[in-house]
């Protein structure tokens, strides 16, 4: 099946079906219409929109909800140039790669058997992988949990593990606690010098720690290029970050 057709394909029984305006992952609904992205928590009646602003050259991200009168309002929560999108990519590119490759760990068969670590070997969820497992119901791309379990497998030995191609990614689950078993990171197999396969995770909780760290990088730095609004407070291009991070921090609820 050719992914790129998945949401817009026809046949002769079903010609006339209409293409699905989004996505639906569970609890949140994503919509695609002209220029911009709506998401929302599945039942509410708040949404956020994301504007990509192609005439503007303006991004803008804003949150529609209820009021108490029931009347219907818009909250700006961030707006950034497309001139001034590109800085904070660039000046971002870096930092988020260096914290990314420091969270790496080297993986041994004997590291995952000391601390009852298995192995779930299966794609990231990308649009190819995940061609196979999409569904359209009432316009709306959904995924079919059958077809999705049906690309992941549990290898019988460690050692395959090697044999797997570069970037092929796999999930590490501890069994310690049998009843519970958790997922503590992922990993992948690297060539490295010599040609010698070795097995790289990245745990979660360094993963985790790694991203709330990014994530503050990446808020001061869009309340310098761009104008983010917290609450009653708003902050314009290049004013200080530290006035609005403990705003930032609690953050506008999606919906409520």
């Amino acid at each position: 099946m050719n992914p790129s057709h998945v949401a817009g394909r026809s046949n002769n029984a079903s010609a006339t079906q209409r293409a699905p305006k989004g996505v639906d992952l569970g609890d949140l609904l994503m919509l695609f219409a002209k220029d911009k992205l709506v998401m929302s928590a599945k039942g509410a009646h708040d949404h956020l929109t994301l504007h990509f602003g192609p005439k503007s050259k303006v991004l803008d991200l804003h949150k529609t909800y209820t009021t108490t009168d029931g009347s219907r309002s818009h909250q700006t929560l961030f707006k950034i140039t497309h001139e001034n999108l590109q800085r904070l990519l660039e000046e971002l590119a870096v930092p988020l790669l260096e914290g990314l490759m420091s969270t790496t760990r080297p993986l041994t068969p004997s590291y995952m058997h000391e601390r009852r670590y298995g192995a779930i070997v299966g794609p990231l969820p990308t649009q190819a992988n995940l061609a196979r497992a999409i569904e359209v119901r009432r316009r709306r791309l959904t995924i079919n949990d059958e077809k999705l379990a049906a690309e992941y497998r549990v290898p019988r030995y460690i050692d395959e593990l090697y044999d797997l191609a570069d970037g092929k990614i796999f999930v590490l689950v501890s069994y310690a606690n049998r009843g519970k078993p958790r997922r503590v990171g992922f990993g992948f197999p690297v060539t490295g010098k010599r040609r010698r396969p070795r097995l790289i995770w990245i745990p979660d909780r360094l993963l985790e720690k790694q991203i709330d760290r990014l994530g503050e990088l990446l808020f001061a730095t869009a309340v310098r290029l761009g104008t983010v609004t917290t609450g009653q407070e708003t902050a314009a291009p290049d004013q200080s970050a530290a006035s609005l991070a403990s705003g930032a921090r609690r953050g506008p609820s999606i919906c409520k």
